[in-house]
């Protein structure tokens, strides 16, 4: 075949069908965060999700949920992703979990794994998915779970992704945990990192933490125009008692009221904070200024010796040619 009307149609056509990526049909771009503090686990999100096909987006989206369990325990589960297939493996889940007990610390990871592996498969059975078109597929449509609670006092916090095998120990007892204070998910999860990642979280408590989990969210949908909506927080939290370790748990979905207040606070705490912080930089560059000033120094100082080692240079005498 010397050029391209040589090339068989059906080749052309399964050659396009190979290595063409699918849109998502609905996407949530989204970000995501959980906080393990001192005393609770702490979860923010943006609540934005849009139709690529469509263009129609819905700005107030819950991408917090809470699993109750059948002895009386309790999850928090976080989304991103194709929000379709995500909220298909959130309402196995939940379902799952009513029926069975929180008696081992990996339950929770495991009903989430087995709800997207389910959805996985049924996805692949209706659309006869195989080979490069079934791994191309989940590419463009992959979503992610982020599974926290307490068992028998101890955080734990778990990812589960479409596209990879297994939950992922993010918070943990376990030795082989990751022992992270902090895990965010969707496309904020660089940014909201950034934010998070000068602060002891480890050693705050319950108020601070949600203040800090719902600030970090804010200052991604200020960067990142692909997250947006009202913001949403829960937490979790053990609770003392002396029967049923795995019943120790409190976890709330705060209303939007209570988000809405602090995100109003922070927004005053942000600015009067910045405009502080501006003034002190200013009063700084002036001083330095100041300072350079008076001393006679009008350039850097590494200029200004450069300037003065090449002056004492051309003072001196040239070497004698005649020695």
């Amino acid at each position: 075949m010397n050029n391209l009307t040589e090339i068989p149609l059906e080749y052309l056509q399964q050659t396009r069908q190979r290595y063409r990526q699918p849109k998502p049909k609905v996407k949530i771009m989204t970000v995501g965060v959980a906080l393990i503090c001192n005393n609770a686990i702490v979860m923010a999100s943006d609540s934005q999700m849009s139709d690529w096909e469509t263009g129609i987006t819905d700005r107030d989206e819950n991408k917090i949920v809470r699993i109750d369990f059948a002895n009386g325990a309790s999850a928090l589960v976080a989304r991103s992703g194709h929000a379709d297939y995500s909220s298909q493996a959130v309402e196995r889940l939940i379902n799952a979990a009513a029926a069975e007990r929180l008696d081992e610390y990996r339950k929770p990871a495991e009903l989430a794994n087995a709800a997207v592996t389910e959805v996985k498969r049924n996805i692949i059975e209706e659309l006869q998915l195989q080979g490069d078109t079934l791994v191309h597929y989940f590419a463009g449509h992959s979503f992610t779970l982020m599974v926290a609670y307490y068992f028998q006092s101890e955080p734990y916090v778990y990812i589960i992704r479409s596209e990879t095998a297994g939950p992922t120990l993010m918070r943990g007892p376990q030795p082989h945990a990751k022992d992270r204070t902090r895990v965010a998910i969707g496309c904020g999860e660089l940014l909201a990192n950034f934010f998070l990642s000068s602060q002891d979280i480890a050693d705050m408590q319950l108020g601070t933490a949600i203040a800090t989990a719902i600030y970090a969210v804010e200052e991604v949908k200020k960067a990142d125009p692909r997250c947006a909506g009202p913001t949403k927080a829960a937490y979790t939290i053990p609770v003392v008692s002396r029967d049923f370790p795995e019943k120790k748990v409190q976890t709330v979905l705060m209303s939007r009221e209570e988000v809405e207040e602090r995100v109003q606070r922070l927004n005053k705490f942000d600015a009067d904070f910045k405009a502080e912080w501006k003034r002190k930089l200013t009063e700084m560059v002036y001083g330095v200024a100041r300072e350079i000033s008076e001393s006679g120094i009008t350039a850097s100082p590494s200029l200004t010796q450069l300037r003065v080692d090449t002056a004492d240079t051309d003072k001196k005498e040239p070497p004698d040619s005649s020695r």
